[in-house]
């Protein structure tokens, strides 16, 4: 007797589905607002060496970073959603490898940002919260970011360190598509015989099992995945995992296979985008797996 395979998305009834029509109607209006946001970029830029010129500018600024920030927010949201359903689709792998990139071309388009705010002089600054009043909403947000001058790099290692984003992150995006995209796992099988399918997202339900024999013939299909793509050693072949291996005394035993590991970390290719001026916002964007907003259809539970 089998139990039932995990079901492809397409089998899914709607209620539990993201209802990613509430952010973008079709992928052809995300592009769109792709292309607005990327076209903004250049009015960031602009900026450079001008903040400390006047309240004014500095008001200026911060108005045209919360836009694109808002227009940003929920252009990454779709992109990581559609990823999520099926990691395994090509369009929504170019599609968040697209979020991804414009999130490092929006951080070096404004990497001045951080350094000029450290070199506004304080009565200059006070002065600034005096002539333009909407600034004082950023006052706490400044005053914690400048007590971190000793350790803010200069603007050109700001810009470098923004544009070193994509490579960077290309080793946990290549980990990603592996374990969510092309491992293959065989099933697991409990006491009664029972066939039980194993995935990123049931191996810790069945490793908290009170069934011993589910929880060893989970871990061994986790660790035979994941031992079936390792280098051949030199010697020729795959190594194997060593599942009945004598613990060392006081040792406890494994209960997370890699993959719940990395999930505890946050899942691969976290690109954070920081404004730590947004009072609004706790200041990041997770990517790529991260917990993001929840976008769920009414009365849906997931």
């Amino acid at each position: 007797m089998a139990n039932k395979k995990i079901p492809e998305r397409c089998d899914v009834p709607e209620q539990y589905k993201w209802n990613t029509e509430d952010l973008y109607p079709s992928d052809e209006a995300w592009e769109e607002a792709y292309e607005q946001v990327k076209a903004m970029l250049p009015r960031l830029s602009a900026y450079a060496g001008r903040l400390s010129e006047s309240a004014a500018v500095l008001h200026e600024y911060v108005l045209l970073d919360e836009e694109i920030d808002d227009l940003f927010s929920p252009l990454a949201n779709y992109a990581q959603r559609k990823y999520d359903q099926d990691t395994r689709e090509p369009k929504y792998q170019t599609m968040a490898g697209k979020v991804s990139s414009l999130m490092v071309a929006l951080r070096s388009a404004c990497a001045f940002e951080t350094p000029e705010l450290m070199n506004i002089p304080d009565e200059t600054l006070e002065q600034f919260y005096k002539d333009e009043p909407d600034l004082e909403r950023y006052r706490l947000a400044y005053d914690r970011l400048r007590a971190k001058k000793d350790h803010i790099l200069s603007d050109a290692e700001e810009k470098i360190l923004a544009a070193a984003g994509d490579t960077s992150g290309t080793p946990s995006d290549v980990f990603s598509k592996l374990t969510n995209a092309d491992l293959k796992l065989p099933d697991a099988e409990d006491a009664e015989g029972n066939k039980h399918p194993v995935s990123n997202g049931s191996y810790g339900i069945y490793m908290d099992s009170a069934d011993r024999v589910l929880r060893k013939s989970a871990y061994e299909a986790m660790y035979t995945g994941y031992g079936s793509v390792k280098h051949p050693c030199a010697r020729g072949g795959l190594p194997q995992p060593h599942f009945h291996r004598q613990r060392q005394p006081g040792q406890a035993p494994p209960l997370r296979g890699p993959a719940q590991e990395a999930a505890g970390r946050g899942r691969a290719a976290d690109v954070r985008h920081l404004h730590p001026h947004d009072p609004r916002r706790g200041g990041e964007y997770p990517l790529r797996g991260g917990q993001g907003h929840r976008v769920r259809r009414p009365g849906s539970s997931g």
